[in-house]
């Protein structure tokens, strides 16, 4: 949703086909797009073009919306784009993805905005388990920690430090939720890469996956690429080549929100590491004073902080 105002919003939609047959195929897509109560809205047909065997093709529609409701931390309006493949006047596939129209911006100096109007960020670091009942994720024990949360005062869930379930970023949509979403905490062990890993093939692999499960969700304003990893901050072990990867792998699948990485040594930023991503963050204390004297321009999330 590259343009979203209270008169209207446009949305772009991306769909990649993958033919699995043995013979090409002539296809149509079609996306439908269905209000918050339900009833279809709008729709859009693309031309018919031929998907080759065993081959990929990304069709490419807009559609303008017209005053749009817009997803809020009060009212999280959410809409449903459904996605059908036509091949021969027939639908062999069908798909349906929950997204909401919103637009926010985090400034230097004034800091984070949801549909022009100032919010401060009041989160917390949220781990993927639920205490005594374990770590397979319970839908309604996470519903309720968002409720309690939000009864507090939270308005914003980091996951730390790891790839959340699916399920809880659903529930953000859902209740009015901001994401700092994370992959990773450390380049090493933590995160299954040992010395005869692929680091770049695993890398792109991982944020793959994670990039294209999420953006389409609203409550996701920013991505980090990881937290307190010690090569990048000090630049050993071809840390800033390994920060750049991940970075660019963030980006050629999402463009649409900053991509960040959670630092805690400040003693480290004149190794400029911030060059390669969008915001600072840092953990505890005010040790992003020095990056955020170097480089003013960015805006700064204290990610991570003691509450006593």
């Amino acid at each position: 949703t590259p343009v979203v105002k209270e008169a209207y919003a446009e949305m772009r939609v991306l769909t990649n086909i993958r033919n699995r047959d043995s013979n090409d195929q002539q296809v149509t897509v079609e996306a439908i797009l269905i209000s918050p109560d339900g009833h279809e809205i709008q729709n859009f047909r693309t031309r018919e073009k031929k998907v080759p065997a065993s081959g990929e093709l990304e069709f490419d529609s807009w559609m303008t919306v017209r005053r749009p409701g817009l997803w809020d931390l009060e009212n999280p309006v959410l809409y449903t784009l459904r996605t059908n493949v036509i091949v021969n006047g027939n639908v062999v596939d069908s798909n349906e993805t929950s997204f909401g129209f919103r637009s926010f911006e985090f400034t230097a100096n004034d800091g984070f905005f949801l549909n022009g109007k100032h919010i401060q960020i009041q989160g917390v670091n949220l781990h993927h388990d639920h205490g005594p009942l374990g770590a397979a994720f319970n839908t309604r024990a996470m519903e309720r920690q968002i409720e309690i949360m939000k009864e507090m005062g939270c308005n914003a869930i980091r996951t730390s430090h790891n790839i959340c379930a699916p399920e809880m970023v659903e529930l953000c949509d859902k209740m009015g939720m901001l994401v700092f979403n994370e992959a990773f905490d450390k380049y090493d062990n933590k995160a299954d890469i040992t010395p005869e890993t692929d680091f770049y093939e695993f890398g792109e692999r991982i944020i793959k996956n994670f990039v294209l499960r999420d953006r389409n969700s609203p409550s996701v304003i920013i991505w980090s690429v990881g937290n307190e990893m010690g090569d990048i901050q000090g630049n050993s072990n071809y840390g800033l080549q390994r920060l750049a990867a991940m970075v660019g792998f963030v980006r050629k699948y999402d463009i649409t929100r900053p991509v960040t990485m959670a630092s805690d040594q400040n003693q480290n930023a004149h190794w400029r590491h911030f060059d390669y991503y969008d915001i600072h963050s840092y953990n505890y204390a005010q040790r992003w004073l020095p990056a955020r004297t170097m480089e003013p321009s960015k805006s700064v999330v204290i990610s991570e902080s003691a509450s006593t």
